[in-house]
């Protein structure tokens, strides 16, 4: 490869990634592991103060719940870039009931994935089906969201 400077001109963002190869892909990862590392901690920070919080006010404390909770706003905040704050607010978000009626068929045919994708279009009016359905679009609408950004 000849460099940006015998050629007159600044290297180019592609040229520089071939030029450090691995090197630079180490680099970028830990710089995401890093973006990762702080933004789980600010969503553990929530489940930490609710838990203070319940035990506060009545002692009470739906564990299960709240780990629910946490995971979600989890991958709503790395997957999609936003946060459902149901740990900040104290109530589910309409996802996260989503999630949990949709996870009946991924336990079922996780095993087989070309059977889920063959189910999906053939048992359409299936409940099971509509409610994976009824998940996929919010997704996909959040998706779309995050890419505009």
């Amino acid at each position: 490869m000849t460099s940006g400077v015998e050629l007159g001109f600044m290297p180019s963002t592609l040229e520089v990634c071939v030029a450090q190869g691995p090197r630079l892909f180490r680099l970028l990862t830990l710089i995401a592991l890093h973006e990762y590392h702080r933004r789980v901690n600010v969503q553990a920070t929530h489940l930490e103060n609710r838990i203070a919080a319940l035990t506060a006010s009545n002692g009470f404390v739906n564990f299960t719940q709240l780990c629910h909770w946490f995971s979600v706003d989890v991958m709503g905040d790395l997957i999609f870039s936003k946060s459902f704050h149901m740990l900040e607010k104290g109530e589910a978000h309409p996802i996260a009931g989503l999630l949990s009626d949709s996870l009946d068929i991924i336990g079922v045919l996780s095993p087989v994935p070309w059977l889920m994708r063959i189910g999906m279009d053939l048992l359409v009016s299936h409940p099971v089906v509509k409610k994976w359905h009824r998940l996929v679009k919010p997704s996909r609408e959040l998706m779309i969201g995050r890419k505009e950004v």
